[in-house]
């Protein structure tokens, strides 16, 4: 596979930012946002890279297109474009008018994905073998997916395992690898994490009488120090379970860094990638993953899900499953027959991702440099909408992490999580409220079971989605405090002596800004 070279200049403003996607990060931070990657700036122009193993990432963003410059170790160069407009004009839903923020919970799908299942539904499928035509194009389909997902993630085929959903999966994989624990063995968890990559493990553990080390995110920040994992690593670890990044505040952990202290106690790593690999291109050998889940419907596909680990891991798994299925890898972690026309949708998702930017070479390579692009226009976007929320009154952002994806958790004075989503939606936007099972973290930041605000930002968000949410939250502090000067006004009379409650006694000042009440003489 060719090695993707991107070199970048950015002509933008401040609250431009370009994205470093690994731990060797090595740019100045002079001029970086608070709440943007380490190793980015924003400066007026100039020459920005980022470095990842040897591999330098970078963008051109002009006039909200995004210009990549994808280099072979032949030397050619070809320039790769994201432009927003032609993306979300492959996305139905959009004509609706709606601004979409909701996409950590399940993205939009593009027109491709649906007429992909639409045509295996209707092509005549059987189950999968040699002999007609319909068993044919069953097996082409599963073969198919299992090479799209490789591409996605960087990873063996063989390795592929699709389930019904990232929880069914990994509910699936900690009983089958359970049964190789016992007392005195240890599994160490994160509050940081969904709880499809908690309980699981904790209810497993518990099953088999091993024991449950918790490892605890800042509170204030929303990181995950690798200190806190090490902390409770041992020789008696058996098995790490940590996020790629948090669908909650959208922290990134140094996922290789925790995985090779992990390795080096004797622990396998299971990664919970959902919300990371909407946003990032996704190599799993070098997040340093044993197994990697997600979810094809987080990122423009139908709902399902993925697990991918090495072939030769799986090989020393054994699942309870019937009799008669196949024993051979991956197939003996698929219980029952696949569901052909959602496993065409996967793929026809990873066509649309390997297609954002990139149009010519490798799917792989066409991936990376497509997700690179992506990831450099939800960068210049987050910066935009936390330069907003800070100018807000009222307005919290929950968390600071260092390296994030562009997601963004938030609270507003006086209103509860549910009534800032209630009148958002009244507004065409769709930002939903709760902790979106990351339930350990939503506690553990003080947020209780009702959580906060989540605005994620997809491929197909735009700036003017951004200013749409930024002037609905807006309009939710106007509102507020109309009804403080009501309430002020209803009670002049007490304030005054008995006076009316005309406004006479009631002085308003800095209206947009504050609200005064004095007694008049």
């Amino acid at each position: 596979m060719a090695c993707i070279r991107v070199a970048c200049r950015v002509n933008a403003g401040p609250g431009c930012f370009v994205p470093a996607f690994g731990a060797d990060r090595a740019l100045s931070n002079r001029g970086r946002h608070p709440g943007a990657p380490r190793g980015l700036a924003s400066p007026s122009g100039g020459e920005l890279r980022a470095q990842v193993g040897g591999v330098v990432m970078g963008v051109v963003v002009v006039i909200g297109v995004v210009v990549v410059m994808v280099m072979g170790v032949v030397g050619q160069t070809t320039a790769v474009s994201f432009d927003v407009a032609r993306v979300r004009s492959q996305f139905p839903a959009l004509a609706s008018g709606v601004a979409f923020f909701d996409g950590p919970g399940g993205s939009q799908v593009p027109r491709q994905v649906a007429e992909a299942v639409a045509e295996t539904m209707c092509a005549g499928l059987a189950n999968r073998g040699s002999v007609t035509a319909a068993e044919r194009r069953a097996d082409a389909v599963v073969v198919t997916a299992r090479q799209a997902m490789a591409d996605l993630l960087g990873c063996s085929p063989d390795g592929v395992v699709f389930g019904r959903s990232m929880t069914q999966l990994t509910y699936d994989l900690a009983r089958t690898m359970a049964k190789q624990w016992g007392p005195g063995d240890e599994v160490v968890v994160t509050r940081l994490d969904h709880d499809a990559n908690i309980r699981p493990w904790v209810d497993a553990a518990r099953a088999v009488g091993a024991t449950v080390r918790w490892a605890d995110p800042d509170r204030e920040s929303g990181e995950l120090p690798v200190a806190a994992v090490t902390a409770v690593l041992s020789a008696r670890t058996r098995l790490v379970a940590v996020t790629a990044a948090s669908n909650l505040l959208g922290t990134r952990p140094d996922v290789p860094t925790i995985a090779a202290a992990a390795h080096e106690a004797g622990a396998l790593v299971h990664v919970d990638g959902v919300h990371l690999t909407p946003h990032a291109p996704v190599d799993v050998a070098a997040l340093g993953a044993d197994a990697y889940a997600c979810s094809p419907y987080k990122f423009f596909g139908p709902h399902l899900g993925v697990t991918a680990a090495a072939p030769s891991l799986l090989e020393t798994l054994h699942p309870d499953k019937l009799l008669p299925s196949a024993d051979s890898v991956p197939e003996r972690f698929e219980l029952g027959t696949l569901p052909y026309e959602l496993l065409a949708g996967t793929s026809a998702a990873v066509e649309f991702i390997a297609d954002l930017a990139a149009h010519q070479g490798p799917r792989r390579d066409r991936v990376v440099a497509s997700m690179a692009a992506a990831a450099a226009h939800e960068e210049r976007l987050l910066g935009r909408l936390l330069d907003g929320l800070a100018t807000l009154d009222g307005v919290t952002v929950h968390g600071a992490p260092v390296r994030r994806t562009p997601t963004v958790l938030f609270s507003v004075a006086g209103r509860s999580p549910r009534e800032v989503h209630e009148e958002l939606a009244r507004c065409g936007v769709n930002a939903p409220a709760g902790s979106f099972y990351a339930l350990e973290a939503a506690r553990w930041m003080g947020l209780g079971d009702q959580g906060a605000v989540r605005a994620g930002l997809a491929p197909y968000t735009d700036t003017d989605d951004v200013d749409r949410l930024l002037a609905g939250v807006a309009h939710l502090r106007r509102a507020r405090r109309a009804r403080r000067a009501r309430r002020a006004r209803r009670a002049e009379p007490e304030l005054l002596g008995g006076g009316s409650a005309t406004g006479d006694g009631v002085q308003l000042l800095d209206p947009g800004d504050q609200l005064v009440v004095q007694r008049r003489p």
